[in-house]
């Protein structure tokens, strides 16, 4: 009679488990989730023509602005290797007539200013960055960016004359002087 009971409490347990558990629809259950695409972003005609390789030139420049706002002559030294590197291939390489002559003028000044950044002095790589600042800057005019930059200015710079950058963020983070006056100034232009 023991073995009865217990035979029938199994069987009544065996049987709620299964109720509870059963899937009323007969169907799985699948959770689809979608992902929106941001829409493709027109290629301006410069990078149609040059396609993408002074991209690697800007971002280069950017490991460097952004090592020097965090103090980090290290790492900025080191970049400018890359930088250099960077540079020296595009220099080589077939690109049209009027973007190798701006790469043959402005080439010197640039690779006199990454060797300064190189040398791994703070005080000196953060002169020299503002000074490539020019040259990245009349490099973009001629060949176009993928990204948007923003050319940033701070007024206090060098005794008040003043000094840029660029940067890939509207926020204020300032190279020149780095923890000492991280978010003195302010946007000049927006380079597309």
């Amino acid at each position: 009679m023991k073995t009865m009971k217990i035979s029938f409490l199994m069987m009544a347990l065996t049987g709620i488990l299964l109720t509870s558990c059963k899937n009323t629809s007969g169907k799985k259950q699948v959770e689809v989730t979608t992902v929106e695409q941001a829409p493709a972003k027109t290629v301006p005609m410069e990078q149609q023509i040059f396609p993408i390789t002074f991209d690697g030139l800007i971002s280069s420049y950017l490991v460097i602005k952004d090592a020097l706002v965090a103090d980090n002559s290290t790492v900025a030294a080191s970049e400018a290797e890359q930088f250099s590197s960077i540079l020296e291939q595009l220099a080589g390489s077939e690109l049209e007539e009027a973007v190798q002559k701006f790469i043959g003028t402005t080439s010197t000044s640039m690779q006199e200013h990454i060797a300064q950044i190189g040398k791994g002095d703070l005080a000196e790589q953060r002169e020299h960055l503002e000074l490539l600042t020019d040259d990245m800057i009349a490099m973009v005019a001629v060949t176009g960016s993928s990204q948007t930059l923003y050319q940033q200015f701070c007024p206090m710079y060098k005794g008040n004359e003043g000094g840029i950058w660029l940067s890939a963020n509207k926020e204020i983070r300032n190279p020149l002087f780095g923890s000492k006056m991280l978010k003195c100034g302010v946007v000049q232009n927006e380079i597309n």
